[in-house]
């Protein structure tokens, strides 16, 4: 037997199968065959198992990190603003709230972001 008759009696064999065996396989709905326009109807043992989604967490109270106005370096005891292009590094950056405290403890001004 040729390889595609072997393939049409098997594709055949399971639209058969599909159309006129739909009661005998628990296909069916309302005792008609399945075919065309019938539903086809899966037992709840075959049904996929998914499990519920987590609960979404609680949400969290957005708690504002104070705001960092000045910074002053360290080792050359200058006085910048965060966003200033010479403010420090991490390592040698020393946070400040206002101005009048950093030249308080010996902070000078930075000539560039805080003239005069």
């Amino acid at each position: 037997m040729r390889i595609g008759a072997l393939v049409e009696r098997t594709v055949f064999g399971v639209m058969w199968l599909l159309w006129k065996g739909g009661e005998v396989l628990g296909l069916s709905d309302g005792g008609r065959g399945f075919g065309p326009g019938t539903p086809m109807v899966m037992p709840d043992e075959f049904a996929p198992v998914v499990p519920a989604p987590p609960p979404p967490p609680p949400p969290t109270p957005e708690v504002a990190a104070p705001a960092v106005a000045l910074v002053g370096h360290t080792r050359s005891n200058t006085l910048h603003r965060a966003t200033c292009r010479f403010a420090p590094p991490g390592d040698v950056a020393r946070p400040f709230a206002e101005r009048s405290v950093a030249e308080a403890v010996g902070f000078r001004p930075c000539k560039v972001c805080l003239q005069a």
